[in-house]
């Protein structure tokens, strides 16, 4: 379900609060394919990090922790790409996920944790991809629109 929301939703979401909400921000367009090609990568990594996981499943209370950290580092991998592929180049985008490493795991892991929840998991990506847009966005516009000191 991320993967739907990460290829097709969220550029409808991110369009739609770009006119809503953050009508300053600079208009960059990165094609459907790099949009598929950073959500494929970001699968591969999800699984390889699954597997090589695998082992640390065994101890006790790991079954729990390991999913949850996996899950927040999907979400923040595709939600921020999403979110600012239409305003900032792939080089941009890697210095914006260094400078809110912890805020966006936060948010990745706020994401994560509702799908465990057994009602809001039918929600938890929409809430992931609109939280991530607005976070996004928001601190991209203070970083434009910020006076130079």
């Amino acid at each position: 379900i991320v993967l739907i929301f990460s290829i097709w939703i969220m550029p409808l979401i991110v369009e739609d609060f770009k006119k809503r909400y953050y009508t300053r921000l600079p208009h960059y367009q990165n094609s459907f394919f790099v949009t598929f090609k950073n959500t494929t990568l970001a699968i591969f990594l999800f699984i390889f990090m699954f597997v090589v996981t695998l082992p640390l499943w065994l101890l006790p209370g790991m079954q729990v922790f390991i999913p949850l950290l996996l899950h927040a580092g999907l979400n923040r991998r595709l939600f921020t790409f999403d979110a600012l592929s239409s305003f900032l180049s792939n080089v941009e985008i890697n210095q914006f996920r260094k400078k809110y490493r912890a805020e966006l795991l936060v948010l990745g892991l706020f994401a994560a944790f509702l799908s465990y929840i057994p009602i809001l998991s039918l929600f938890s990506p929409l809430l992931g991809a609109l939280s991530f847009a607005h976070f996004c966005l928001g601190r991209l516009q203070i970083d434009v629109t910020a006076p130079i000191v």
